[in-house]
């Protein structure tokens, strides 16, 4: 299953983290809360620090999340 959301703004890190929550729930996935934490640091982060995230993918497949964030940075990561 594949959920596809982007957040472009801080307000809408709180709605896709909502939109998150759902599809997990539709989904019958457990820890959906870890995964929401982890949700909205990356996205927050890709917000804050790359100018938003306009493409985010979410996949649940046999019991595992995968969480995909692509901010608007041309710059590559930097530990802080």
């Amino acid at each position: 299953m594949e959920l596809e959301l982007c957040a472009t703004s801080a307000t809408e890190v709180t709605s896709t983290r909502h939109e998150l929550l759902a599809a997990l729930e539709r989904w019958s996935c457990g820890g959906a809360d870890d995964v929401a934490l982890v949700f909205s640091e990356l996205v927050t982060n890709a917000v804050l620090y790359g100018s938003g995230a306009p493409s985010i993918v979410v996949d649940h497949h046999d019991h595992e999340v995968r969480l995909v964030v692509h901010d608007t940075s041309s710059a590559p990561p930097v530990m802080r």
